[in-house]
């Protein structure tokens, strides 16, 4: 005899069978499928367009829970309010516009500063043209006076058949170069000649040829004075050429 306080257990429901007590406790939305699942159908062009419309409402849906989400404070996955996040994109938004501005900028900046260069370059130049106008203008033009007055005198002395023509010819000839030496001292060159020394002095003066010698004393002195050498502003534009002796053991022997 069973005990009627002991509950019978219940045999297992196969997968294929549904009690009334299911269907009685199946949520109201909820509809079981009492029938076999069949085939799945091809969708039409209403179907899909129902399919999109369905999926824009669901974005819409979407879009306006987010927006209450929001309005009310609610966070997102990742523990961050929207609140925050609208203000960081709003930073980012800022941010970027300020890195754009900032380029804009720089851009703007390297174009006037490369314009700038090109017009201090050309200035410089025009200003380097008007110098070395303004150096060689008064020398060219005595040179040119020198010219005039050697170009004057050639026909004079092409027509002289006088025995003194020659003399004539040699004094004029030595008088160019003092009118030339004129021209150099109105520039502030000048030209030199050591003197009060025959020792050769390297700093001032030019070997252009080197005189062997048996005598010891006449060693590294002057033998011979060439040319003059000349300064500008105490500069030294050109060193003063002179032969020097050199000693040789072997012009001793010859001798």
């Amino acid at each position: 005899m069973s005990d009627p306080n002991v509950i019978p257990e219940q045999l297992p429901v196969s997968n294929n069978e549904t009690t009334q007590s299911d269907v009685e406790s199946a949520e109201p939305d909820t509809i079981v499928d009492l029938e076999p699942q069949s085939e799945p159908v091809e969708q039409t062009g209403e179907q899909n367009s129902t399919d999109e419309l369905i999926a824009q409402n669901t974005s819409e849906v979407t879009s306006t829970i987010s927006e209450e989400a929001f309005v009310s404070g609610e966070t997102t996955g990742s523990g961050v309010s929207y609140e925050e996040l609208q203000s960081l994109l709003a930073s980012m938004q800022k941010d970027l516009v300020d890195l754009r501005v900032l380029f804009e900028t720089r851009l703007l900046y390297d174009k006037e500063k490369d314009q700038i260069i090109a017009n201090q370059n050309k200035e410089l130049q025009e200003l380097r043209g008007d110098l070395r106008k303004k150096i060689l203008q008064p020398v060219l033009m005595e040179i040119i006076h020198e010219i005039d007055l050697i170009q004057k005198q050639l026909p004079f002395f092409l027509r002289d058949d006088t025995p003194e023509k020659a003399d004539k010819i040699l004094k004029y000839l030595a008088a160019i170069p003092e009118d030339l030496l004129e021209i150099l001292r109105n520039q502030h060159a000048d030209e030199f000649i050591i003197e009060g020394t025959e020792l050769f002095d390297p700093s001032r003066q030019k070997a252009v040829s080197l005189i062997p010698t048996s005598i010891t004393e006449q060693n590294k002195r002057i033998a011979e004075r060439i040319l003059p050498g000349y300064t500008l502003d105490s500069k030294i534009l050109r060193l003063e050429q002179v032969r020097v002796f050199k000693y040789s053991p072997e012009e001793k022997n010859n001798s």
